[in-house]
Parts: C-alpha cells; sequence; structure tokens
C-alpha cells in the first residue's frame, strides 16, 4: 500500500508540475526562474499552493499533498488493522463454539453410552457407589489420604476387564476436560455448561475410588489434574445432592442417563 501510494504521489506531483508550468508560462513566469523574492508569512496566499509561482510555494504545496497522503494512508492502515483484529477475534469465538459442541456430542455418542454400560455393569455385580453424601467428592489431598483404603478396596471389587474399561473412560474424560481447562481454552465453557456440566460431574463422582487410587497409588499414572479442575469448577455450580440422587436412581432402578443435548439433563424415572 505505501509503494503504491508513493509512486501515485510521483506521478501526481509529475502531472502537477507540468500543469503550473504550464499555467505560470501565460504570466511569464516559469517554476523554478522566477527571480521574485520569497514571500513573506503576511503574504501567504492558499491560491499560492493551487497554482505554484516559485519553488518555495512548489514544495510547500508538496509537502501539503504528502502529508495529506500520509493521513488517509494511516487512517485506513488503522482502520485495516482493527477490522482484521475484529475478524480474528469473530473467528477465535467461532472456533470455541464449535469445539464445544464437538464435545457435546462426544460426550453423547461416545462417553455417556460407554459409563452407562459399565455402571450399570457394576450395579449388577453389586458394586454400589463410593460416595453417600455430596461433600465426600473431594480432592483435596488430606481427603484423599483419609478415603485412600477404602478407595483400593472398592476398585478390589472390580475384574480385570471392568477395570480396564473404568481408565479408558478416564482418560477420556482427561482428554475430553483439556478443551476447558486450557488456557486460553479451546472450547467455549459457556456453550457446553448447560448440557453437559452435570453428566461430567455425575460421572466422576461415580468414579472416584478410581480417580483417588489412580492420583495416590499409581505412580505411572497421571493425577487427572484437567479432569479435577473442571470437576471442581462445575461441581461447586451445580445442585450436588440431587445429582448423587439421580447416581443411586440410576444403579437401583436402570434409570438412565439421557443424551446430553436437546433435553434437561436428568435422570428419566
Amino acid at each position: 500500500m505505501i509503494a503504491r501510494f508513493r509512486n501515485t504521489t510521483a506521478l501526481f506531483l509529475m502531472a502537477w508540475r507540468d500543469y503550473v508550468l504550464v499555467a505560470t508560462s501565460r504570466e511569464g513566469q516559469y517554476l523554478g526562474m522566477s527571480q521574485s523574492p520569497v514571500p513573506s508569512a503576511d503574504a501567504f496566499s492558499w491560491h499560492h499552493l493551487v497554482v505554484p509561482t516559485n519553488p518555495t510555494d512548489f514544495w510547500t504545496a508538496a509537502l501539503v499533498v504528502v502529508t495529506i497522503g500520509l493521513g488517509i494512508v494511516a487512517y485506513f492502515g488503522l482502520r485495516s488493522v482493527a477490522l482484521s483484529k475484529s475478524d480474528m477475534q469473530n473467528r477465535l469465538t467461532r472456533e470455541t463454539v464449535q469445539c464445544a459442541i464437538d464435545h457435546c456430542d462426544q460426550m453423547a455418542q461416545v462417553l455417556l453410552p460407554e459409563f452407562t454400560k459399565l455402571f450399570e455393569e457394576l450395579a449388577g455385580k453389586g458394586v454400589h457407589l463410593f460416595v453417600h453424601k455430596p461433600d465426600q467428592v473431594s480432592f483435596e489431598e488430606r481427603e484423599e489420604i483419609k478415603k485412600i483404603n477404602r478407595a483400593i478396596e472398592w476398585m478390589g471389587k472390580l475384574d480385570n476387564d471392568h477395570i480396564q474399561r473404568t481408565i479408558l473412560i478416564m482418560n477420556r474424560l482427561e482428554c475430553w476436560s483439556m478443551a476447558f481447562t486450557h488456557n486460553p481454552a479451546l472450547a467455549s465453557e459457556t456453550v457446553a455448561f448447560e448440557p453437559c456440566s452435570e453428566v461430567f460431574c455425575q460421572m466422576v463422582m461415580a468414579l472416584y475410588p478410581a480417580f483417588l487410587t489412580q492420583r495416590r497409588t499409581n505412580p505411572a499414572s497421571g493425577p487427572f489434574q484437567n479432569v479435577v479442575t473442571l470437576f471442581n469448577g462445575w461441581y461447586a455450580r451445580k445442585a450436588q445432592g440431587p445429582m448423587l440422587e439421580q447416581l443411586e436412581r440410576l444403579q437401583s432402578d436402570s434409570s438412565k442417563l439421557p443424551p446430553t443435548m436437546g433435553i434437561s439433563s436428568s435422570i428419566n424415572g
């Protein structure tokens, strides 16, 4: 843009010079050959900027033209930067919303069916919920240490197949959570909270002893920190008692957790 403006300005000044030469020649004066003295500030006239009669007027007019041109270029340049910034922000917003929608779909199509099937099979084997009060679900270090022996005992009731499937769901939940806990977030938490927060928290509540044992007794395991971070943020904003009651109903009378999108996330009795 600057190069184009420079070339255009040069052509304009050359054409303007020719025009001035023609205009002044009619009065017997040529640009650069006039012997008239340099006009004083009191003698300044805007007419000299349009039809210069001496070198000083010409270069003063040229400076005015260049200054105006640079101002125009700067205006459109800043406007272009502002539009680009706005466009980038709009694109980022659309991408985070789309990512959240994709995660909602993954929760509905993959995570929820896998979890529901596992939970029903554990209930059929007589493996009941580890927690009985909402405030028992805590990832604070002192609380985890207090509960670790009970968690190990609970995990001992699972056969190898159920343990492997439990860990698979936990790993998928960890990957799923990364999009919301990454800074800046890759997915919009605002979009995903309403359809997914309740069922996500219920999954973590149901698998709480598995998270405890992996975090406290398995050196090869990661801390599932993304799950913990997202759970702590969402769990504090939800009605915790009803979520636990829904899990107990699911375990006792085979109620179904609903899809995460389209209807309220409550269990149909």
